[in-house]
């Protein structure tokens, strides 16, 4: 057997010490979701959400980690009319999907929630959420939709409410249209080989 000098000995003694008293002490919990503004959620995003998101293909796929449910989408509740107002269950859970996509981002901007539809050669994230000309949901950073977000994830003023999503009211255009690019109701929507 091999024997070191005592004081080699007493170096290697105190520094496993160290070793098995950091591991063992106790490490803060990993960061949770962000409290962010809940009117303002349901006033802005939550029908930003439905109408450039939503679809029954993206998110309005129950399979889907993040959901946005609705009204003229896909329902949370099968049984609900498809153009009933939102279920508070909807709401909340489009809410409370949304937070969590802002959870462990250093900075809003680095959330998935703001990642996922923006262009990847603008720092996005991959996202099958692709149109037939394979564009993302949004272009730019400058676009309303990722403003919107942005604002509300980083505790800003988000202005105006978002107009009703599609369908709901009769006299106006597609507000989504300019935001992803594309024309109409169909902005956001993956072509026939893509899955969110």
């Amino acid at each position: 057997m091999m024997r070191f000098p005592p004081r080699i000995t007493a170096c290697a003694v105190v520094a496993c010490a160290l070793l098995v008293t950091g591991a063992c002490a106790e490490q803060p919990p990993p960061a949770g979701p962000p409290e962010v503004d809940r009117a303002e959620f349901e006033t802005s995003v939550y029908p930003l959400l439905l109408r450039d998101c939503g679809f029954p293909a993206c998110h309005g796929d129950h399979s889907r980690f993040f959901q946005a449910h609705g009204p003229n989408r896909t329902r949370l509740d099968p049984a609900t009319a498809l153009d009933d107002p939102p279920s508070r269950a909807e709401i909340d859970a489009a809410y409370e999907r949304a937070r969590s996509m802002l959870a462990s981002a250093a900075t809003p901007e680095e959330a998935l929630l703001l990642r996922k539809p923006l262009e990847v050669d603008l720092g996005g994230a991959p996202h099958m959420g692709i149109d037939a000309f394979g564009r993302d949901v949004y272009a730019t950073r400058e676009a309303n939709g990722y403003q919107i977000l942005l604002a509300w994830a980083s505790g800003g003023e988000l202005g105006e409410p978002m107009p009703p999503p599609p369908g709901e009211d009769a006299g106006g255009d597609d507000a989504g249209a300019d935001d992803a690019g594309v024309d109409g109701a169909d902005a956001g929507v993956p072509d026939a080989g893509g899955g969110l």
